[in-house]
């Protein structure tokens, strides 16, 4: 099984407790998603320098390497809305499990703890790779499909 191996900060390691070691994580990778929530993990990424524009109030959508077809909005508070396919299959969901993260150019995407993307943002697109609980492995990319937008509610 494959595991994951971060560095911690010291405000994220109260959440993560017995799990580290010398404040290095270590753990398989199915547990990440049930333990470590998506801003522990995207500050534990050291950010390149450069600034880069927040995601909140942005819609982006992309088709990963599976061929599904994905549109996340990026809410207020690291609230996340997607849907997943298109046409009469598309599904939009907005669960309280469903969040993202941000650090710089660094995003971290959980979908109701069941699927982990994480990737980098390169002006209009972000591509990076995907786990799911069931070891599933896959490479995802989006481009921006809207410029940030006031006023977005949960």
């Amino acid at each position: 099984m494959p595991s994951i191996r971060l560095a911690i900060p010291t405000a994220a390691r109260a959440l993560l407790g017995s799990a580290l070691v010398s404040g290095t994580l270590l753990l398989p990778a199915t547990l990440m998603l049930a333990i470590v929530p998506p801003a522990a993990l995207a500050q534990a990424v050291i950010a390149p320098k450069g600034r880069t524009p927040t995601l909140e109030g942005t819609t982006w959508s992309g088709t990963d390497s599976d061929g599904d077809f994905y549109s996340y909005t990026f809410l207020p508070g690291g609230a996340l809305r997607f849907t997943a396919g298109t046409g009469a299959k598309a599904k939009t969901y907005q669960d309280e499990g469903d969040n993202w993260a941000q650090n710089g150019p660094v995003v971290i995407i959980v979908t109701t703890k069941y699927a982990t993307r994480q990737g980098l943002i390169r002006g209009n697109r972000m591509a990076g790779d995907a786990w799911n609980v069931k070891n599933h492995r896959w490479t995802w990319e989006a481009k921006r499909t809207s410029p940030p937008t006031a006023g977005l509610s949960k």
